[in-house]
């Protein structure tokens, strides 16, 4: 798909479709007309941070850091760059400024839940994840991502349980796919889990 052409009403279309780099063309277009534009520098930095261009995305997420509007999506954009880069302190750091900023934050609470489990801090990853349901318009994503902390502890059948509660939940129905297995029940398939799906999190 060829970015020539492509204008600021276009981007976020492309960007959704997970066309980053033609979308940014349309980013830089707003921007240069208006600087100001933060959804577009917003969506400039995520697309440069999908792209493989983390520094460069850091960029344009500390310039929004002085938007009240958009600080809490710019310190997730930051904690996700950090995490991704292994800087396991620096993405909880900013996760939790993010969420004090908007405690709605749920893909925060999520990555906070992750660092947790990565450092087996159970009782922090068990309330983060209960923060993230109160949170979420997803439930079961964070379900899905219980049923898989859950399973790094042993704790096999809490997650067969959190497994159940993800493939009830209303918002999964779309991603959901029907079929047979070997012992003919209903065979489901749903999006992977927070910890290993680039859609929520990409680390």
């Amino acid at each position: 798909l060829a970015s020539h052409g492509v204008t600021p009403e276009t981007a976020q279309t492309l960007a959704d479709k997970g066309y980053y780099v033609q979308a940014m063309a349309g980013y830089r277009a707003a921007l240069k007309a208006n600087p100001e534009d933060a959804a577009s520098r917003y969506g400039l930095a995520e697309a440069l941070r999908r792209t493989g261009k983390p520094d460069e995305a850091k960029i344009e997420l500390a310039a929004l850091l002085n938007n009240p509007e958009w600080k809490a999506r710019a310190l997730e954009g930051l904690g996700r760059i950090n995490f991704a880069a292994g800087d396991r302190a620096a993405a909880l750091g900013m996760f939790n400024q993010a969420v004090a900023e908007n405690p709605k934050a749920w893909n925060c609470w999520l990555g906070i839940a992750q660092l947790h489990d990565l450092n087996k801090e159970w009782g922090k990853a068990d309330e983060a994840y209960a923060f993230a349901l109160a949170a979420s318009d997803q439930p079961a994503v964070v379900y899905n991502n219980q049923g898989v902390s859950k399973l790094a502890r042993g704790e096999a059948g809490y997650a067969a349980e959190f497994f159940r509660n993800a493939l009830s939940a209303a918002d999964v129905q779309p991603f959901m796919r029907h079929g047979t297995v070997l012992d003919n029940q209903k065979a489901l398939t749903v999006r992977s889990a927070f910890l290993q799906n680039r859609d929520y999190m990409d680390v």
